[in-house]
């Protein structure tokens, strides 16, 4: 009843004449790795924080977005659902939130991490990952997938899913095992959950109303100019590119006029985590530059703080203006200067970017059309 329901939703959204955004196409690229110079770390194993649903975002990106959330889904309607884009989004719940509260997501991401969850409709108990919690063995990972997007995911579709699992009983190798999780049952649970989310998420693609588009930001990013309502990068190809200038250049042109665009930058404490700490070189010194963004053009630029009880962040936003489609910031990055920072938990990022600002009287320079797809050995891909 609850499936029949949900379709009769849609059909009457899509009969009272929703518009779609333009679909873009996606790369043809088989494999990719992130576009940060010599570092080539392989795609699969950027996967981190993959489950951050709406209130996370709300968090690490502040109130002014959490009000834009609210206000731009209030000024949707039957003729139209306003567009969030979601940058860096892994299986980007915060777009399935957005979609099923009368919007249109997409969701950009350079890996596609819904293929794995789908993946999950066949998955075996010893591909299962546990770890104790207070005497207890509880379902940690499911063929590399965190359980807690699982979880998220159940929840937000209305899924029921229980991720405590059964214990062996005393007939069951009480002896040695008796505190071990019955893994068969848990890789049935877990295949139920995936047939269920696989079976909603496509029903959201064919009323296109949820489109994922897997690939490189600054190769997608041009196929939505001046489409999207709202931008929300958290992680995303902001932090990892390390030309975030051109990223800035392109969200921009994004964006509808009055659109926006919230870019998390780094936490305040530089020391604890790591961030870009990129800066612009003038006559001056050297500015910060998310500065020097916001001195450039106030219209365009504000940077806001945001705390979530854990960290305390610096946020940019973008606001697009009517009159200039396109903006192209005074700015050449130094690529001598860049550093890469490789963590433990196998994901890098550049820092300490430096950009020259170019004087006026110089023409701007020429922009080279970035490299997308990058062929590494199968043996990477682990």
């Amino acid at each position: 009843m609850q499936h029949i329901l949900l379709f009769l939703f849609f059909v009457s959204a899509m009969a009272l004449g929703v518009g779609a955004p333009v679909r873009p196409s996606n790369p043809e690229c088989g494999s990719r790795i992130i576009a940060n110079g010599s570092v080539r770390v392989p795609i699969s194993r950027y996967q981190q924080p993959y489950a951050r649903a709406k209130n996370g975002y709300f968090g690490m990106l502040g109130d002014d977005f959490a009000e834009d959330y609210a206000r731009r889904l209030l000024q949707g309607g039957p003729l139209h659902r306003p567009v969030f884009m979601d940058l860096g989004s892994g299986i980007s719940l915060t777009g399935l939130q957005w979609v099923q509260q009368g919007g249109q997501a997409v969701a950009v991401s350079a890996h596609d991490f819904w293929e794995t969850i789908d993946s999950l409709v066949d998955v075996r108990p010893e591909e299962l990952e546990f770890y104790s919690y207070r005497g207890r063995f509880l379902l940690d990972r499911a063929r590399g997938i965190s359980i807690v997007a699982l979880k998220s995911a159940s929840i937000i579709f209305g899924v029921p899913f229980d991720e405590y699992p059964p214990e062996f009983t005393a007939s069951r190798f009480w002896i040695l095992n008796r505190k071990l999780p019955d893994a068969v049952e848990m890789a049935k649970r877990v295949s139920r959950l995936a047939t269920h989310l696989r079976a909603k998420r496509r029903l959201m693609e064919d009323f296109e109303l949820f489109f994922r588009e897997i690939g490189l930001a600054e190769e997608l990013l041009p196929h939505w100019k001046g489409q999207v309502d709202l931008l929300a990068d958290v992680y995303g190809a902001f932090f990892y590119s390390s030309d975030r200038r051109y990223i800035v250049e392109l969200v921009y042109q994004a964006l509808k006029v009055g659109g926006r665009a919230y870019l998390f930058y780094r936490t305040h404490d530089e020391t604890k985590y790591g961030g870009p700490y990129d800066k612009v070189r003038t006559p001056a010194g050297n500015i910060d530059f998310l500065d020097f963004l916001c001195g450039y053009d106030p219209d365009i630029f504000k940077e806001l703080e945001a705390e979530d009880g854990f960290e305390h962040y610096r946020v940019l936003q973008i606001n697009k203006v009517s009159g200039r489609d396109e903006i192209e910031l005074p700015l050449q990055m130094d690529e001598r200067s860049i550093q890469y920072v490789s963590s433990t938990d196998g994901y890098s990022f550049a820092q300490r970017v430096i950009y020259d600002k170019i004087p006026k009287i110089q023409d701007p320079p020429v922009r080279l059309a970035p490299k997308i797809c990058i062929s590494i050995p199968s043996a990477w891909l682990v």
